[in-house]
């Protein structure tokens, strides 16, 4: 049986995001029924199996401080996800919290997770309510 991973030995990447980027995650993840976190999990995992950084960096790179924007970090379990995104993203010529802003930025315009799905766009998942 595998050992839980305690908070302390889990691995951070994360990115400072606008108010309105990151009412866009949020608005995106609720689509799916999932957490902020996971969605952005997965967008990390995406990347690093289809790599879109490239193709991204232009239309989504922009610098947000700290008096700009609200932090978004992700905690992995997994040390090797960490330095197998950090030595993609040298490739790309970026640092970590640049490349893990475009790609935050870039889910909820270009939608990868919806398409993976299957869904068409405009979907929303329905959720019956604590009555059903």
């Amino acid at each position: 049986m595998a050992k839980a991973v305690t908070e302390s030995k889990k691995v951070p990447l994360g990115c400072y995001l606008t108010p309105d980027e990151l009412r866009d995650l949020h608005e995106y993840a609720a689509r799916f029924e999932i957490s902020v976190p996971n969605l952005c999990k997965l967008i990390i995992q995406r990347e690093l199996c289809k790599p879109k950084l490239n193709t991204f960096r232009r239309r989504y790179f922009r610098k947000v401080g700290k008096g700009e924007g609200k932090r978004m970090t992700v905690k992995f379990a997994n040390k090797a996800v960490k330095d197998r995104f950090a030595s993609h993203v040298r490739e790309c010529q970026l640092g970590s919290d640049d490349a893990v802003g475009i790609l935050f930025r870039a889910e909820p315009r270009e939608q990868w997770l919806r398409k993976a799905i299957g869904w068409p766009s405009g979907f929303v998942l329905e959720s019956p309510g604590l009555d059903s």
